[in-house]
């Protein structure tokens, strides 16, 4: 995601990457993130569980690209 968070009411623009079955730590590493596919536009949600479960569907369909 590149943009705002709604959600939180955070207004400043910010990169956030969510690396398929990756578990490590990249904390200070330099990284490249190429942007492949548009999955949905940024929204405010309701609740963080609701924005949870949304993440969940987005990682679905991101794995099924």
């Amino acid at each position: 995601n590149y943009g705002d968070r709604p959600t939180f009411n955070e207004k400043k623009a910010i990169l956030e990457a969510h690396i398929i079955d990756f578990d490590g730590i990249l904390y200070g590493e330099e990284i490249k993130i190429d942007f492949l596919e548009f999955i949905r536009n940024i929204k405010a949600f309701s609740s963080v569980e609701e924005l949870i479960e949304q993440l969940k569907k987005d990682l679905i369909l991101a794995k099924n690209l």
